[in-house]
């Protein structure tokens, strides 16, 4: 499809890219500040900060709307699954919590996960694969194959302050805050390969 949603402050603006300069076909404006966001299923889900998670149906592109909200105090940011249903939050906390978000207009906490002194701040869903940036304990990688529970593959412990996350293919670029980007091989999930950094990269 051509179209792609861009955040401004509270505001969700919806851009069709087959008309000239990507003109803006829908615009919806909620309460909190728009921090991260992901899509799947015809939904976006925001992460809003002190005002939570929000869930809005895109399927009609040109009138986006709210389905429901998650109360949260630290929605910085959010993965979902392929099929949908489950949503992964981070905060900058220890904690990464789990919603079942398969009946869109009621999400409900179904877990949590928690590592002592880790600061997960991004996260974000390959498949089946779950990865958390986790500040000074490194990078976390769990498999999702039971989407609601998952299961922690390994930890690549190179990092000293991963914060954000990319991923094509297998190849993952972690921003640290001290080694800069640093570029790990995930050809197999449970044997990640750290190729090396860049220490120069905006981190």
């Amino acid at each position: 499809p051509p179209y792609r949603a861009l955040a401004s402050g509270p505001s969700l603006h919806i851009l069709n890219d087959s008309l000239p300069a990507g003109s803006v076909v829908g615009t919806l404006t909620q309460a909190g500040t728009i921090l991260d966001m992901d899509y799947a299923q015809g939904r976006l889900y925001l992460a809003t900060g002190k005002t939570g998670l929000v869930i809005v149906d895109v399927s009609v592109p040109t009138s986006p709307s709210v389905l429901s909200r998650f109360p949260m105090t630290d929605a910085l940011r959010v993965a979902v699954n392929e099929s949908g249903e489950v949503a992964y939050m981070t905060g900058g906390t220890s904690v990464l919590r789990i919603l079942n978000v398969a009946d869109p207009s009621r999400p409900k906490l179904v877990g949590v996960k928690d590592f002592t002194n880790a600061a997960f701040t991004d996260s974000l869903v390959s498949g089946n694969t779950l990865l958390v940036a986790g500040g000074a304990k490194g990078l976390f990688v769990y498999s999702i194959a039971e989407p609601k529970n998952p299961k922690r593959v390994t930890r690549v412990k190179h990092f000293t302050a991963v914060h954000s996350l990319a991923i094509r293919d297998r190849l993952v670029a972690g921003l640290d805050s001290e080694l800069g980007m640093v570029l790990v091989d995930f050809s197999a999930w449970n044997a990640p390969k750290v190729l090396g950094s860049l220490p120069d990269a905006v981190a």
